[in-house]
C-alpha cells in the first residue's frame, strides 16, 4: 500500500524523525513523546500517565488536536487497555474544554 502524505508537511515529519530509516527510526509521535522539555515548542498541551495531547501543527479545523498513546503501536487495538481507557477519558475532557472555548 502506498503511503499518502501532503508534500508541504514532509519537512515537519523529516525534522521530527531525523534522517534515520528502518526499524530503529523514531516516528514523529515518539520524537514528541521523548522530548518533554520541548513540549511548549512542540505544542504538547498536556501529558497523562499513558497518553499526551498535542495540537495539530497543520489543523484542518479550529481545535484540531491529537491524543497520542505513549506506547508505540501499529494499531489502536495493539495499545494497552489502560492507555485506551485514558485516551477516551482525555477525548471527553478535551471535547468539553473545546466546546466551552469555541462556543
Amino acid at each position: 500500500m502506498d503511503r499518502l502524505y501532503t508534500p508541504w508537511r514532509y519537512d515537519y515529519i523529516k525534522g521530527a524523525t531525523g534522517e534515520k530509516s528502518g526499524p530503529d527510526a523514531a516516528c514523529v509521535f515518539c520524537a514528541l513523546r521523548d522530548r518533554p522539555d520541548d513540549d511548549e515548542r512542540n505544542y504538547v498541551v498536556t501529558r497523562a500517565r499513558h497518553n499526551f495531547i498535542v495540537l495539530n501543527i497543520y489543523p484542518y479545523v479550529s481545535g484540531h488536536l491529537l491524543i497520542v498513546p505513549l506506547e508505540h503501536a501499529p494499531d489502536l487495538d495493539a495499545v494497552s487497555k489502560q492507555a485506551t481507557d485514558e485516551l477516551m477519558d482525555l477525548s471527553k475532557r478535551a471535547l468539553v474544554l473545546l466546546r466551552d472555548a469555541y462556543r
